[in-house]
């Protein structure tokens, strides 16, 4: 208000009775109006202070945000973490500046009315839709650079943000009002008060004034702020084809015009891409709704396709038109991502599904199988995914199988190829050949396996592995008698001697055959000469040590290779072996006797190579028999 004005109102006269009450209103007022007035002033400095500081972390805040989201895909891990522990403090920043900033709030009266409501409801914004994304993105930043594309952010951001216009301009204007109203008091009251009146009033308009130049400065420091916010902002008329009241310089950038006056001048209708909805049907949406978002294609002035997401609400203007508040995001890139990802997702649901191996990923449990997987284990998926991974395969695999995953959870890295065995649901028992090989999936190190089932392979080998071992005992054992051949006997000998040269150990040889046996077979069949072969084979295998090796060495020929035994022992045992069938009332003949020829290996023997040894050894034990035969039968001969 004007001091001309001021003059020529009503309440001058009322000043001028009052005027003996002078020193005692004036003293009442400087107490009580002037000086809390000022007090007020330096609140409302410390409210648009701390409104600065607020705006100032929440732009950091997006910055650092766009940091993770960035070098995470640029695979920058040193700056990722920089940016992580710089957005994490930065929350915490914001948290303490809108609780002190609420507190403050609430102790000014006009300022709980006006601008409290709107500070709660940013605050709730930030409380609950941005700072759990904040969190995600440091807990789980390559998630959400791949699949969340700061999409949600942006938009949390300007519902926390824009609201900050309303409490300033709502908070502001009670503030100059109620500035002006004192201001018209003091003026009546001063006026009468003479000289020491006009300068008081003078005092109280100076302080009147700068405190509107404060706030004007604030406002536009605030406006300013939204200038340079990496989203567009804009209002518009309500009409059909649409009219920008005004636009921020994002908004430039975003649609490619030469400046504000280019885009200005463009209908908004004009800015649809084809086939869009129209203009008029998304007015009556905004307008029944109160604010409405929506995401849609849009034309740039240079005629490029974009994709936006459109946030809006219905308003008044000071003349009582109606416009919208708008804020407008370009989210081309992320478009162009998120199909980018779901052509992925659907190429490797393309490959995988397709596959007659079996595919699985697992940490402790299944996460994803293809249908191969799922029909060899022959379990329900959902039965499947909820079981431990180890309980699909035998008792004997499961601590490998274990170890495995607790490496792969702890981040380690390694290829793996192991053969295990496992059971259908219905207990069928397979084998099955995995290549498994650790990777990243959903934020966290899994393990990702292919399998091949090998049941039948494995089914064949142990198959041929019996024929082997079956063929090797045919190979090694004499099919009347089933101790040892001769050929194993070669064998045997051939090991036993190099041992007995090499570390001097002792070894004896017995060789024995049955008196008459040409007589028996003569006289009795060769059915029954074979019968007491098996029967003599039997009684001297039930007879010898663990350590010693029998063998038929051919017809009635019977040898004995004692390991670690000298000629003395050898001799003695060739002897009671020899009572020993003697004594015995075998099955088809009463009597039976045996001559037994015994040498120990020694220096005699050592000429040649292994094989003319072997042969000198074997030579000096059939001499032996030879001369227990010459000497009567049925005695013990040593060897020279």
């Amino acid at each position: 208000m004007r001091f001309s004005e001021l003059i020529k109102s009503k309440t001058f006269l009322f000043g001028i009775l009052i005027l003996t009450a002078y020193i005692v209103i004036s003293a009442i007022i400087y107490n009580s109006v002037i000086l809390k007035m000022e007090n007020d002033m330096n609140a409302d400095n410390n409210i648009q202070l701390e409104t600065i500081k607020l705006s100032n972390s929440i732009r950091l805040t997006i910055d650092s945000a766009q940091d993770v989201v960035y070098f995470s895909r640029e695979n920058d891990k040193k700056r990722v973490k920089t940016s992580l522990l710089k957005l994490s403090a930065l929350i915490g920043v914001t948290n303490k500046r809108f609780e002190e900033f609420n507190k403050n709030l609430e102790k000014f009266p006009f300022l709980k009315k006006t601008g409290l409501p709107f500070e709660n409801k940013a605050y709730y914004d930030w409380k609950n839709l941005i700072t759990p994304i904040l969190v995600t993105i440091i807990i789980h930043h390559k998630i959400m650079a791949k699949r969340a594309f700061m999409e949600p952010l942006f938009i949390s951001m300007y519902k926390a943000g824009p609201n900050y216009a309303p409490l300033i301009e709502s908070a502001f204007e009670h503030r100059i009002k109620d500035a002006l109203y004192f201001h018209l008091i003091l003026n009546l009251i001063f006026i009468a008060g003479f000289f020491l009146f006009f300068i008081i009033l003078i005092l109280f308009i100076f302080n009147i004034s700068s405190k509107e130049l404060k706030i004007k400065q604030s406002e536009k420091k605030y406006r300013t702020l939204v200038e340079f916010l990496p989203i567009g902002v804009y209002q518009a008329t309500t009409d059909g084809k649409g009219r920008f009241i005004n636009v921020n310089d994002y908004m430039v950038t975003i649609f490619e015009a030469s400046g504000k006056e280019e885009l200005m001048n463009t209908k908004i209708a004009d800015l649809y891409a084809p086939g869009e909805i129209m203009r008029v049907d998304i007015i009556k949406n905004i307008i029944k709704k109160g604010t409405y978002e929506f995401e849609g294609k849009r034309k740039t002035l240079k005629g490029r396709i974009i994709d936006v997401y459109i946030a809006c609400r219905f308003k008044k203007d000071d003349y009582g038109k109606d416009i919208i508040d708008c804020v407008l995001l370009d989210i081309t890139k992320e478009k162009e991502l998120e199909k980018k990802l779901k052509e992925n997702e659907e190429l490797f649901s393309t490959i995988f599904n397709g596959m007659t191996e079996g595919v699985y990923i697992n940490d402790t449990r299944i996460l994803y199988a293809n249908p191969a997987a799922v029909e060899f284990f022959g379990y329900p998926e959902k039965e499947l995914y909820n079981m431990n991974i180890w309980d699909l395969f035998g008792e004997k695999d499961r601590p490998v199988i274990k170890a495995n995953i607790e490496r792969r959870l702890n981040g380690e890295r390694f290829y793996f190829e192991y053969t295990f065995h496992t059971f259908t649901k219905k207990g069928k028992e397979k084998y099955i050949l995995f290549h498994v090989q650790t990777i990243v999936y959903q934020g966290r190190f899994v393990a990702l396996a292919i399998f091949f089932d090998i049941t039948d392979k494995v089914l064949l080998e142990r198959e041929l592995e019996k024929e082997k071992l079956r063929f090797q005992e045919l190979s090694e054992t004499d099919p009347l008698t089933g101790i040892f051949n001769r050929r194993k006997l070669d064998n045997i000998l051939d090991g036993y001697v190099k041992l007995a040269l090499r570390y001097n150990m002792p070894l004896s040889l017995i060789m024995f055959d049955i008196d008459h046996f040409k007589e028996i077979n003569d006289n009795y069949g060769h059915q029954i000469g074979d019968n007491i072969l098996i029967e003599l084979a039997n009684l001297i295998k039930t007879n010898l040590r663990e350590t010693d090796f029998f063998a038929r060495f051919g017809g009635e020929e019977f040898m004995i290779l004692m390991p670690e035994t000298n000629l003395i022992y050898a001799k003695a045992k060739a002897e009671s072996l020899r009572k020993l069938i003697e004594e015995n009332v075998f099955k088809y003949i009463y009597r039976l006797t045996c001559s037994f020829g015994v040498v120990e290996y020694g220096g005699k023997d050592n000429f040649g190579n292994t094989q003319d040894i072997i042969n000198s050894f074997i030579k000096r034990v059939d001499n032996a028999l030879y001369r227990a035969k010459e000497n009567g039968r049925n005695r013990v001969e040593e060897g020279f």
